[in-house]
């Protein structure tokens, strides 16, 4: 359960009723890890689905269910692929050049000096993976990639907050804050930039809009966030199945990946 998910769910539903072509979507909702319940209801839905929607992590298991499905209903992958899963469609932003972007706009701030510290996210979804790997090579390619220093995901918050609040204060050349996922750390350490100069002294760049984000964008704790639109995939998922069963709808949405906000142009909500 995250924002995201519950921002993604949100918008299947309003997308029943933009599509002007007759479809039911069915919403269920797994835990991360309960991976042999996934593999079950996919096998199940697969029966007597038009086509089946996924949001899951890159693990070889979900893949493998995958691979077995696409030749009893349309699979589509949503904000995030899976790998060799021979999904018939991916419906989502390409994180790599999301991950390259955050990388661009660090790297200006850092041209006449300074560091950035890039929070790693410690998940199996393809999609943050995507986007450090962007970032990183962006700056590898430039040869600039000792600018980097990567925090692992196995720092904990209650030892790690402070430990890094420490050495921030003591190597004050860090200049931006990159988070590709918003995990708990992540969101506790912009936290500390409320009363800690060396946190609040950095750019941050994060991704994809929430109640959080959205609140700490206005308050200045957030510099730019970098959102994948959940509205405009679902929008894309559906329609491709639709498609795919001689359906086409009069309703249409413009083809843009990824967007930038500041507090400047936020949307009035989160379904945009």
């Amino acid at each position: 359960s995250t924002a995201y998910s519950e921002r993604l769910s949100q918008s299947f539903e309003a997308v029943s009723k933009l599509v002007d072509y007759p479809v039911t979507i069915y919403r269920t909702h797994f835990g991360a890890d309960d991976l042999s319940r996934l593999v079950s209801h996919l096998n199940v839905a697969a029966e007597h689905r038009d086509g089946i929607i996924l949001f899951a992590s890159d693990l070889p298991v979900i893949a493998s269910a995958v691979r077995g499905l696409v030749d009893r209903t349309f699979m589509v992958t949503i904000s995030t692929d899976i790998s060799d899963s021979d999904r018939h469609r991916y419906a989502g932003i390409d994180n790599v050049n999301a991950g390259r972007s955050a990388a661009k706009l660090s790297e200006a701030i850092c041209r006449k000096g300074g560091r950035v510290l890039v929070v790693e996210p410690g998940t199996s979804a393809r999609s943050n993976l995507d986007r450090v790997v962007g970032f990183c090579d962006f700056f590898a390619d430039r040869g600039i990639e000792h600018k980097l220093l990567l925090l692992p995901p196995s720092v904990t918050i209650a030892k790690g907050i402070p430990d890094l609040l420490s050495s921030l204060r003591e190597q004050d050349d860090f200049r931006v804050l990159y988070g590709p996922a918003n995990n708990d750390f992540l969101e506790a350490l912009i936290e500390t930039g409320r009363h800690d100069e060396a946190v609040r002294s950095m750019a941050k760049i994060v991704h994809d809009l929430s109640p959080y984000s959205i609140e700490h964008l206005r308050s200045g704790l957030i510099d730019m966030i970098i959102d994948s639109n959940p509205m405009r995939q679902a929008f894309g998922a559906v329609d491709f199945i639709a498609r795919q069963h001689g359906y086409e709808t009069q309703a249409t949405m413009s083809n843009v990946d990824f967007q930038f906000y500041t507090s400047e142009n936020l949307p009035p909500d989160l379904i945009t």
